[in-house]
């Protein structure tokens, strides 16, 4: 077994060379990106995503500050999202310890598994999913719709996510090495590592896209339970950037601890690039007001939210996560949280795949 419950991460790291002393520092893109070449990574996605400016949406919400969008959802793979970045690192550490097969598991609509399934086929893995049906999620659509056809191997449980769930992908990960495999399990705490590692390389891309703007953002928003928000902020700030990021959670307040989680992120990857970012828990803004009625309930709000990108920028965002995200900066615009002549970035982070999965929820309220 190649990971079990603890990272392999010792194996890699141990021998890096480290700096005699921490510091806190601004560095340059370059230096980060050099930083970031420490950690294991495959190819798997077209890289920059672009920075689209949504004038439509601009003109609509009649505010004098821009609006920009890191299309995250255009990374490619399987249908794109935030996920294959964030897989280039999980992959490359599988590979570099030699896996041959690996084992995850999420809801049965999970983008995760939707995308780790593709990745696994592209790099000539197999893959194992323990995937939970408590979530009265449909197996005819969308995202498992897309795993059976990649062929996986898939294990269905009535269990929620949770103590059970991470047991049965640990023991399907023992049968495996019994059976002469290889396998990589993907667990906490290394997935929010590596995937925060991942989105340090996504701030790079914004940071050099802000050359070609006429001012600098000073706030960035997306959708968040953990990596994706914790490796914007770190990587923002490590290049000087003194804006906010603010992540709009698909979970109610007590499903999960997500501010923790992020801020653990933020200080494993800081401790194993060695460098002392200028942050503090307090800079971590995840929201939770906007999830509905919680994870994968589709609220009226967010398929407002997504009609207005549809009929304004032919933008689809989806039910689950993005559209809720983005219904909570509208209200954010609209109650003045953000001053109306600041400029914005919206991190679409992928996920359309759920519009299929929830099309009746969704239809119902459009």
């Amino acid at each position: 077994m190649r990971c079990g419950t603890r990272w392999a991460r010792s194996n890699h790291f141990r021998s890096l060379p480290q700096r005699p002393d921490s510091m806190s520092i601004v560095l340059t893109p370059q230096e980060l990106r050099s930083h970031l070449e420490r950690f294991p990574r495959v190819s798997l996605g077209y890289y920059p995503t672009p920075l689209d400016h949504w004038t439509q949406l601009e003109k609509h919400l009649n505010r004098k500050g821009r609006f920009y969008a890191k299309r995250e959802d255009l990374s490619g793979l399987a249908f794109g999202g935030n996920k294959v970045r964030q897989l280039e690192f999980l992959l490359g550490d599988a590979l570099a310890v030699g896996a041959d097969v690996i084992v995850h598991g999420a809801a049965v609509q999970s983008n995760y598994c939707r995308t780790l399934a593709a990745a696994s086929r592209k790099l000539g893995l197999d893959c194992h999913l323990v995937l939970s049906r408590a979530y009265d999620q449909p197996e005819d659509q969308g995202n498992f719709l897309l795993d059976r056809i990649a062929g996986v191997s898939i294990e269905l449980i009535d269990e929620p996510l949770g103590a059970e769930q991470e047991a049965r992908k640990r023991r399907a990960t023992e049968r495996l090495a019994a059976a002469g495999r290889r396998p990589y399990l993907i667990t906490y705490p290394q997935s929010e590592i590596l995937g925060t590692a991942s989105f340090v390389g996504a701030a790079v891309e914004i940071f050099d896209q802000f050359q070609g703007l006429p001012s600098v953002p000073r706030y960035v928003a997306t959708a968040a339970v953990g990596a994706t928000q914790a490796g914007l902020l770190l990587g923002l700030r490590l290049l000087g950037w003194k804006g906010h990021v603010l992540g709009f959670s698909p979970l109610n307040g007590g499903e999960y601890a997500i501010q923790e989680a992020i801020w653990s992120g933020i200080r494993a990857v800081a401790q194993l690039l060695d460098i002392e970012p200028s942050l503090e828990p307090n800079d971590v803004h995840n929201l939770a007001d906007y999830a509905g009625d919680g994870y994968a309930k589709v609220s009226t709000a967010a398929v407002d939210a997504i009609k207005l990108l549809a009929q304004t920028e032919g933008v689809f965002l989806d039910p689950v996560y993005t559209g809720k995200a983005m219904a909570g900066l509208l209200d954010y615009f609209q109650k003045q949280k953000i001053p109306p002549e600041e400029d914005v970035i919206f991190v679409h982070t992928g996920g359309n795949t759920a519009l299929f999965a929830y099309h009746r929820e969704v239809l119902s309220l459009l």
